[in-house]
């Protein structure tokens, strides 16, 4: 017998879906995921690593110090 699973398997379009939408909302996270059916550990996942990305970016596309 094959367990089945209850997990989702999200884009990363689906991913900044709902972490657009989740600003534009005036909730905390633990309500936001709740009232959408999305794993509360797993958003925070979401949003570090959403973070981690744009953190990465503003520092290569920052100006270097001439040397």
């Amino acid at each position: 017998m094959i367990a089945m699973s209850n997990r989702r398997h999200d884009t990363q379009s689906e991913r900044e879906h709902w972490l657009a939408h989740f600003e534009k909302q005036r909730s905390t996270a633990t309500s936001f995921c709740r009232d959408h059916g999305l794993c509360y550990q797993t958003f925070l996942r979401w949003r570090q690593n959403a973070r981690k990305t744009i953190s990465s970016t503003a520092t290569s596309l920052s100006p270097k110090d001439p040397e």
